[in-house]
């Protein structure tokens, strides 16, 4: 004020106190008091310090936070980017909850696992997948398996086994990443089928032969 002035409309200024508020030795703030009556006695600093301890911390909690929620935006942005890419370029999508069951399967991993969506009733992750390193089979071995998988982090498997309904199986590869998040996380599960062009041509006729019989 004293090099720039005050804005226009701003009463005079009698008299000023200010107390920085610090965040250890950098400045984030200042606290700033004017025209009191008679002015500011010295031990005024002293008696607003306490008040000034706190207003830095809220800052500084307050900041913290945003920077949470940048963070957390930019993830999300990213997850989304990130399943766009995964959803174009694998041939099969399900969706498992924390607990391995499986919530949702579309179109082409209905013709990947040649199951349809009304027969998924309460089939989990095992009865389709053989995962490598997953040990226990139960929920809750499923589970934390799951929860291992922290958010913004692809788990992959190359060439591993898929379960084929109604016998037989499949070579995929497959992509893992959590979907949503919170108390109870839903999982992606991107499948490739590792059949070659070929082969996948050989099976579709088998399939149209067995229709026609």
């Amino acid at each position: 004020l004293s090099v720039g002035g005050a804005p226009q409309g701003h009463p005079p200024l009698q008299n000023m106190l200010t107390i920085p508020l610090l965040r250890g030795p950098d400045l984030i703030g200042q606290l700033a008091l004017a025209n009191c009556e008679g002015g500011y006695r010295t031990d005024a600093s002293t008696f607003l310090a306490p008040i000034a301890a706190i207003l830095s911390e809220w800052m500084d909690s307050r900041e913290a936070r945003l920077g949470r929620v940048r963070v957390q935006e930019a993830l999300k942005r990213l997850q989304r980017q990130s399943s766009e890419v995964l959803s174009a370029t694998h041939d099969g999508v399900i969706i498992v909850n924390h607990r391995g069951k499986i919530y949702d399967i579309n179109e082409s991993g209905e013709a990947t696992f040649k199951i349809k969506s009304a027969q998924i009733g309460n089939m989990t992750v095992p009865e389709l997948i053989t995962l490598p390193d997953l040990d226990d089979k139960s929920a809750e071995g499923v589970e934390a398996y799951l929860n291992a998988i922290e958010d913004g982090v692809m788990k992959h498997y190359a060439n591993i086994t898929a379960l084929l309904q109604g016998g037989g199986s499949l070579p995929i590869d497959l992509v893992i990443a959590v979907q949503e998040s919170g108390p109870h996380k839903l999982y992606k599960f991107y499948i490739r089928n590792l059949l070659s062009g070929h082969e996948k041509a050989q099976e579709a006729l088998l399939q149209a032969q067995e229709e026609k019989d």
